[in-house]
């Protein structure tokens, strides 16, 4: 609500060549000038979540995808390309609630986690998965999109986007071959490590940041799960959410 802090244009002219450009302006500020027509839509989606993550100082924020059963969440942080935009899309198919695809941030005043409910990013992999939920586009517009479908949360339930949540259950997922679904347990400390190294912004406070994260993992349990299965992971994570609900009063 309110006035917009800052506006982002895109522009498009013709060169002396007759070839288009496309430029993107942040406050009339030009951030990139390029001849790809699709560019401009996909920097712009990257400096929106950038600029997100910069000024979110307060938080811990972790680059991970998280989907919730009720009030309990799962947590599944990772590098790029290890799947937690596929299964976080998945989870909230099967009906979980949805904290995000990218960034999961903690909140050190209440340690419960706070939701960026940003459309979910899709690679062409994960599209025969999903095939409901393409976008579809008139064809004169088509050519300005990344190669990535953007499904809001909204595309799969209206009121799949929930605010915040108590984390109880964090995974570190990675697709593999043959794997099947192989759930290992972690212990806490382990957990702790990678964790450390999933957050984008661990060193602005590392002391601090450091028992924040033991306090949110005390209540969790941690698991890394390989899977080439995405309806038998999904199985996974919700038996494991339902057993983490069903042991609490």
């Amino acid at each position: 609500a309110g006035d917009a802090e800052h506006v982002y244009t895109i522009s498009r002219r013709s060169g002396d060549d007759g070839v288009e450009h496309f430029t993107l302006a942040l406050d009339g500020a030009e951030l990139e000038t390029t001849t790809d027509p699709a560019r401009p839509l996909s920097l712009l989606i990257w400096h929106v979540n950038r600029s997100v993550i910069e000024h979110s100082d307060h938080l811990l924020l972790l680059h991970a995808s998280g989907a919730t059963l009720g009030d309990a969440a799962v947590v599944m942080p990772g590098d790029m390309e290890v799947g937690k935009t596929t299964l976080v899309t998945a989870l909230v198919r099967a009906g979980l609630s949805y904290l995000s695809d990218e960034v999961v941030a903690i909140d050190p005043d209440t340690l419960r986690l706070r939701a960026f409910p940003r459309a979910m990013s899709l690679d062409p992999g994960s599209w025969p998965l999903f095939p409901e939920l393409e976008p579809h586009v008139p064809a004169e517009l088509a050519r300005h999109l990344p190669n990535q479908w953007q499904v809001p949360p909204a595309a799969i339930r209206a009121d799949a986007a929930i605010d915040s949540a108590h984390a109880r259950l964090v995974v570190f997922p990675r697709y593999e071959v043959g794997a099947g679904v192989r759930l290992t347990e972690l212990s806490r400390a382990d957990a702790l490590l990678t964790v450390a190294q999933c957050a984008f912004n661990f060193h602005s406070a590392p002391e601090r940041n450091l028992a924040l994260l033991g306090d949110v993992l005390r209540d969790c349990r941690c698991f890394t799960l390989l899977s080439d299965d995405l309806a038998a992971a999904v199985d996974a994570i919700v038996g494991l959410l339902r057993a983490t609900t069903e042991e609490r009063p």
